[in-house]
């Protein structure tokens, strides 16, 4: 039973680099989309939805993500 927690350097390595990948891949698709979004030429209601959908997507959690869309909107209108 005790092998189960027994693992070799390799394994461990292993296993650091599938988290290691997971997660960049993660990070670029996250970044990649907010990236796309204020690319974009024209803000409009579907701009604002989508950038409030990839944060909520990327765990910012609601209360957050919320106030983000509020500052950028408040920011954006100001321009």
């Amino acid at each position: 039973m005790l092998k189960l927690f027994r693992r070799s350097q390799e394994e461990q390595q292993a296993d650091e680099r599938k988290i290691h990948d997971s997660l960049e891949k993660t990070r670029s698709g996250f970044f990649g989309r907010l990236g796309a979004i204020f690319q974009a030429s024209d803000i409009t209601d579907l701009t604002w939805e989508e950038l409030e959908e990839t944060l909520i997507m990327g765990d910012v959690g609601i209360e957050t993500t919320t106030a983000l869309v509020n500052t950028v909107r408040e920011r954006a209108s100001k321009q």
